[in-house]
């Protein structure tokens, strides 16, 4: 027996479709719907923001620099909480002193092109 052929039993007539799909060698598409809304955004009103999904979220940044903007952190279906880059600490804070800002997707990416705190693009 050779063992670098794997053992494929075959019934007469075409392959079935499981055998086609182990055999092609394409890596399975993901849809997130998220990160393309995220990014359909920055390409509409923000040129120069990157997207990245994390185990965390998702985390904007600016393209030519690297520097990060901003994290979307789900919460609960549909929801997102917002956090800045703090330059200071080096790491993600809320916005605000009273806990986690929450807000829908479109309204926290709003959020994040107005910058009402002067915290995202400094």
């Amino acid at each position: 027996m050779n063992r670098n052929k794997p053992i494929v039993m075959r019934r007469e007539g075409a392959p079935s479709a499981a055998v086609k799909a182990a055999t092609d060698r394409r890596p399975p598409v993901v849809l997130d719907f998220v990160h393309s809304r995220i990014l359909a955004f920055t390409a509409k009103n923000s040129h120069g923001v990157g997207v990245r999904k994390d185990r965390h979220g998702f985390t904007l940044f600016r393209e030519d620099t690297g520097d990060p903007v901003a994290r979307l952190r789900p919460q609960g279906e549909h929801q997102f909480a917002v956090l800045y880059w703090s330059r200071f600490g080096q790491r993600w804070r809320t916005i605000g002193d009273f806990g986690d800002m929450i807000l829908r997707l479109d309204d926290a990416l709003d959020f994040i092109a107005v910058d009402p705190m002067g915290c995202f693009w400094l």
